[in-house]
């Protein structure tokens, strides 16, 4: 059991009363974000519903003064923060929001109207020399000014906006848009504000209505004595002051409508829906119109309605099988109305029935608009089915009826045939599009992955008998069968605003491995619709690293919000009104052994809207060839580590600019990769020596490897000056730990890719338990390493690293210490010496100047005989990086007599390894 928790006043340096502040800061910050993000919520809301207006708005707004300077505020405090971090907070009522702006408004409205400071301020101001009634005025006419500008867009010409703009799609009861990080928080804000400020503001003035500073003010509506003589004047007064007609009770807001009709009960429903005649739930297998028996209909009528002009999307999966009758469709009727079932049989729940006699035998559906018929028995394109088609039935057709109510009209219009039929189980991934823009009909029909478009286009206006289209629609689902069976399910029904958005991915068909592509994702929005939250989401296949999103054009008012990569994967937000533009690169560099092909693959989608375009995605894929390096460095391996499990030595790298060729050194990565049974440490140590045996310091530079893949990968950026036209080259020695379970033997496949050089293999041994470690002196106080063996041919030279640890305490000179150095048998120095030193963590320095010495008995000693200045304290590593060379005639094998013998300590053996001249290169080239 728990203790009980300690006071957490206790120990508190805080008062009471710095508690009581720190507990009104904290309610102050909770209320703000409250506000804030309620008022957001509402611009969403607004913006959503009508995007025409709020880009109105805002293109109004933003020339303002206030309006930058708010958003200059706004980001300087950083406030989008504020609202998206942590949970949403508690949304603001229209009566909590009203008495929060009752003020601020009539303290503007008051500066406004004021026509000069009173009396006490005016003697204030003229002792402080202060311009209050000119700054009184200057207000007064931008608020004037502004409201001017704005009467468009506040009371549109016979029409007075209502009490809350957002009536009829962000009321108390109906929730609000949730929030998006990083997509225009700022003009959210402003467009929830500037929809609240209104209703509490006077009329504004017309042109010419204001007086002379000073003068009462005049009244909005001139009466008539007003003197104004203007007739048409007084006509537009009359006209804005008469109320508007209500607002209509639908909003494209009711969108998107989702229903996967995966449930039992009505009850149960996301949405309003009234099942009729033989429709009923059945869980998973969805919305059942029929079963699979004579003579049935079945509808789902949706009671929401939804405007007509802003177009519709249908799209839904279903299920058709059992037999060969009738079939199903979706229809629109007339959003003032409600329906009963349309006819069973010929009529497919739409349309009315006819016996071949001419004998209607069952009506159709209540004012209904349009029926799209998906007949697999074939009945619904004839006379049975009403007015218009033919006597010969037409099965696996997709055919059009148009207006009808009841016992009169459902014309027949048009029909195609469904490749490949209509009958279909879950399995066949049968999917139904139908979009319906200004009366104009599309069906797409998608089987197994692959999208037919049936009927593209059909425009219903010029259609006989067909009705003007209503304010607003309902939708309904029907399907029926006759002497014929078949049972027929639908679920996952997706209703939205179109907008026809095509996409194109383009790129280059081949690039060399290691190489930086860019691919080009192209945009539009056709219409009818804006789609203020579009997004772009796509994938890089296979992976590449560095991968970044960025919009490089917009045209049409498009904007550019969000872009984030995440791995292969990658998303960019965009704001498209009608033909608004975008033009997307993505890019990502290869790995330098990189094989196959790059796949680069894009589809652009919105929650609120359905594209309705076919080319909604697309994908372009880019060959790769072998890789090319850029960089001739050539990269060594002078040192292998041969340590046993969970033991830890040093890999000695070398590298060379022997060409003189340009190398971008500040943008040039260095990537290790440990051979099997290895991890690196994270140490690393680096120092230049000169190839006509003079050393120089590598000056005030630290390293900062990263560690990835467990260890097993470092990773270097930016190499240091490698002075390639003197003959520099820099070597590197990396810790390396052979892993508690590594099987002893020799590994060879690490890797070291330096900059874009060809690659250079890594080799390591993990040595057998009956093996000798003989790579340190023991000397507590003063350890002095070999970390890693010289390895060369006969007549060629490598690196010997040597590090001395200061383990006393206390500082001391280095260069007080006697340092010599003898080479192993078969061995000789040949003059190059550098050094580096860390201490305390990973970071190493480079050496600060260069290091005198002298070379005796036949190049076999190396004696130290100067240093710059270095003062050694307890935790400091020096590692001395020792050229040596193989005699020609050296004997193939390991050689372990040399010895290195600093200060007092212990003296340490050295150790090389002579390979015969048939070994294969330690070098990449």
């Amino acid at each position: 059991m728990s203790p009980e928790p300690a006071n957490p006043h206790a120990a508190s340096p805080l008062y009471e009363q710095d508690r009581a502040v720190l507990r009104l800061v904290r309610r102050t910050n909770d209320r703000l974000r409250e506000l804030l993000c309620t008022l957001a919520r509402r611009g969403v809301a607004l913006r959503r519903a009508t995007p025409d207006r709020a880009r109105c708005i805002l293109d109004a707004l933003a020339p303002w003064p206030f309006y930058k300077g708010g958003q200059f505020l706004f980001d300087l405090l950083e406030w989008e923060d504020l609202m998206i971090d942590g949970p949403p907070p508690a949304v603001l009522t229209r009566a909590d929001l009203d008495e929060l702006l009752t003020l601020p408004v009539r303290w503007l409205l008051a500066t406004v109207e004021a026509a000069e400071a009173p009396a006490p301020l005016r003697r204030t101001t003229a002792a402080l020399n202060l311009p209050v009634r000119l700054l009184a005025t200057t207000a007064r006419s931008f608020v004037q000014s502004a409201l001017r500008d704005f009467e468009q867009v506040l009371s549109p010409p016979q029409e007075t906006a209502p009490d809350d703009h957002l009536a009829d799609h962000a009321t108390d009861q109906d929730p609000l848009p949730e929030l998006q990080s990083g997509f225009y928080l700022y003009e959210d804000v402003v467009l929830g504000l500037f929809d609240l400020v209104g209703p509490h503001l006077p009329a504004p003035p017309r042109e010419g209505d204001e007086g002379d500073e000073g003068d009462e003010p005049t009244p909005d509506h001139a009466g008539p004595d007003s003197g104004d003589d203007s007739e048409g004047d007084d006509t537009m007064t009359a006209t804005q002051s008469t109320a508007a007609s209500p607002a209509p009770k639908t909003s494209a807001t009711v969108f998107p409508i989702e229903e996967t009709f995966r449930v039992t009960e009505v009850e149960d429903l996301e949405h309003d829906w009234t099942l009729l005649g033989d429709a009923v739930l059945t869980g998973d297998d969805g919305l059942r119109l029929t079963p699979n028996e004579q003579y049935k209909a079945g509808t789902a009528l949706l009671g929401t309605p939804f405007p007509a002009e802003s177009g519709v999307s249908v799209e839904f999966d279903y299920y058709a099988s059992g037999g060969q009758g009738d079939g199903f469709a979706v229809y629109l009727i007339d959003g003032a109305h409600d329906t009963g079932v349309g006819g069973y049989g010929a009529g497919l729940g739409y349309s009315l029935t006819v016996d071949p006699g001419g004998k209607i035998v069952s009506e159709g559906v209540s004012r209904g608009y349009l029926g799209v018929g998906f007949d697999i028995w074939g009945n619904f394109s004839t006379t049975l089915a009403g007015p218009s088609g033919g006597t010969t039935r037409q099965p696996d057709k997709v055919a059009l009826r148009g207006s009808g109510n009841e016992r009169d009209g459902f014309h027949y219009l048009t029909g195609a045939d469904a490749p490949g039929g209509l009958a279909a189980t879950w399995d066949d991934q049968a999917h139904v599009q139908v979009v319906i823009v200004d009366a104009v009909v599309t069906v797409h029909l998608t089987r197994a992955g692959r999208t037919t478009t049936v009927l593209d286009g059909v425009d219903l206006k010029p259609a006989p008998g067909q009705d003007a289209m209503p304010e607003t629609f309902k939708f309904g689902l029907s399907g029926s069968t006759g002497y014929h069976t078949s049972l027929h399910s639908l679920r996952n029904l997706v209703i939205a605003l179109p907008a026809k958005m095509p996409l194109r991915v383009t790129g280059p068909d081949e690039v060399p491995a290691g190489s930086e592509i860019a691919y080009t994702i192209a945009v539009r929005n056709d219409g009818p619709n804006s789609v203020p939250n579009a997004e772009v989401a796509g994938t890089l296949v296979a992976g590449l690293s560095n991968a970044t999103v960025a919009v490089t054009g917009t045209d049409g008012g498009a904007r550019a919000g969000q872009g984030n990569t995440d791995g292969q994967d990658f998303t960019q937000r965009l704001d498209l009104p009608v033909g608004g533009s975008a033009t997307i690169t993505v890019t990502g560099t290869t790995g330098r052994s990189a094989t196959g092909q790059v796949t680069c693959t894009a589809s652009i989608g919105s929650p609120e809207h359905r594209n309705t375009a076919q080319d909604r995605s697309d994908s372009h894929t880019t060959r790769l060839t072998a890789h090319v390096p850029q960089d001739d460095l050539q990269v060594c391996q002078q040192g292998v580590v041969s340590v046993k499990p969970g033991e830890q030595g040093h890999i000695a790298i070398s590298v060379a600019n022997p060409d003189d060729n340009a190398v971008d050194l500040p943008a040039a990565e260095l990537v290790f990769d440990a051979p099997t049974g290895f991890e690196w440490t994270g140490t690393i140590t680096f120092t230049h020596y000169n190839a006509n045996g003079q050393t120089v310091g590598t000056g005030d530079t630290t390293l900062e490897p990263v560690l990835e893949d467990d260890n097993t990968r470092l990773r270097l950026t930016g190499l240091q000056d490698l002075r390639s036209a003197e003959g520099y080259v820099l070597a590197y020695a990396l810790g390396i730990k052979a892993k508690p379970d590594a099987v002893p033997g020799r590994r060879t496949d690490g890797k070291a890719l330096v900059a874009d050089s060809a690659p250079l293999r890594l080799t390591a041994t993990v040595q057998g338990a009956d093996e000798g470690q003989s790579f340190t002196n023991g000397d507590g106080r003063l350890p002095v390493i070999q970390p890693a063996v010289v390895e060369v041919k006969q007549g060629e030279s490598g690196f010997l690293a040597v590090t001395v640890g200061f383990e006393q305490d206390g500082k001391q000179e280095v260069g007080t210490l006697d340092q010599r150095f003898r080479a192993p048998a078969g061995f000789t120095w040949n003059g190059y010496i550098s050094y580096s030193y860390y201490s305390g963590g990973r970071n190493s320095q480079g050496g600060q100047g260069d290091i005198e010495h002298r070379i005796t008995d036949g190049g076999t000693t190396f004696t130290i005989t100067g240093m710059p200045e270095l003062r050694a304290s307890k935790g400091l590593y020096l590692t001395y990086v020792l050229g040596l060379t193989a005699d020609e005639d050296a004997e193939v094998g390991r050689h372990d007599d040399g010895e290195a013998k600093i200060g007092a300590a212990a003296p340490l053996a050295l150790h090389a390894t002579v390979f015969d001249k048939d070994e294969p290169a330690r070098c990449n080239r």
